[in-house]
């Protein structure tokens, strides 16, 4: 009795140990793969992973090839001229002639022979170099400063997001063709919206960056300086005709002027010198007939 006792015990106790390794073992195989399953759910790509997945996708290195490189191109000119305004009609002819234009233009003056401008001008990326040497060539250079912006890793950013949402748009439409549910097809017609809307923002901020490297920018202040004494300067004479033709007109609008102010006094004195003339003209026949009356006797 009790050698069968003790027999079934041993069976009892070794059927719990293989049962206990089973478990451990099925445990084991089966807890990887859960680890693998979530970390390939859990994780979101990142902004950079766009740019990385582009580039792989297209066979590049993601730095870029230096001559496909998106750059900004900016100057800032302090620049002193001796014929402002001459200065001023050359650089707008040359900004037309070479296919820019002009983004702003201040002017004003510190005194009669003194005057200023601020510029502010746009022109193609491949004249910036030869126009800022233009410019230079005008005057006396007192401030120079060039730099450039590279944006190249926001061009493939920008552009890997809009493709992934334009496909993301895609696949959303071809689930609205499907839909037959009212309250699916705006739920689905809701987050095409929202698509949409990040897509026309991608798309504006891409036109904004190809504007600025397309064109760049070159901000010049101009200081007008009087002419050295150690030179003659013919410009002297530009617009004497003109001056004098001014001077002229001026001076018969101030005589018009005078004479009209004293017209309106004399028209205005009117109720004053009707009494003071018969009084004056009483006085004058009194002191007539008074000394006609001294010469009878």
């Amino acid at each position: 009795m009790k050698k069968t006792l003790i027999i079934v015990l041993c069976l009892v106790i070794s059927l719990s140990i293989v049962a206990c390794g089973g478990a451990k073992k099925e445990a084991a195989d089966s807890g990887p793969s859960f680890e693998i399953a979530y970390s390939s759910s859990g994780s979101a790509p990142s902004e950079g992973a766009y740019r990385d997945q582009a580039a792989a996708e297209e066979g590049k290195n993601i730095v870029g090839d230096l001559d496909n490189r998106k750059i900004i191109q900016n100057a800032e000119l302090n620049i002193d001229v001796e014929n402002l305004e001459e200065i001023i009609k050359e650089i707008e002819r040359q900004v037309a002639m070479v296919g820019g234009f002009l983004a702003e233009s201040n002017t004003g003056r510190y005194s009669t022979d003194s005057a200023w401008a601020n510029m502010v001008l746009r022109v193609p990326a491949s004249e910036f170099q030869e126009f800022v040497a233009f410019l230079e060539e005008k005057g006396t250079v007192k401030n120079r400063r060039v730099y450039m912006d590279d944006v190249t890793t926001q061009f493939i950013d920008l552009e890997a997001r809009l493709r992934v949402l334009k496909a993301e748009e895609e696949s959303i439409l071809g689930i609205l063709n499907k839909a037959s549910r009212v309250e699916d097809v705006l739920n689905i017609r809701k987050e095409l919206r929202i698509i949409r809307s990040e897509i026309e923002v991608l798309e504006g901020e891409l036109k904004y960056l190809s504007n600025m490297v397309a064109f760049s920018t070159i901000r010049v202040y101009l200081q007008q300086v009087k002419v050295s004494e150690t030179r003659i300067d013919p410009t002297g004479f530009s617009g004497v005709w003109q001056k004098g033709i001014s001077a002229f007109t001026k001076n018969v609008n101030s005589m018009i002027s005078l004479a009209s102010n004293i017209i309106v006094f004399l028209i205005g004195s009117i109720p004053v010198l009707i009494p003071l003339g018969i009084a004056g003209f009483g006085l004058w026949h009194l002191k007539k007939r008074k000394k006609k009356n001294q010469t009878s006797i």
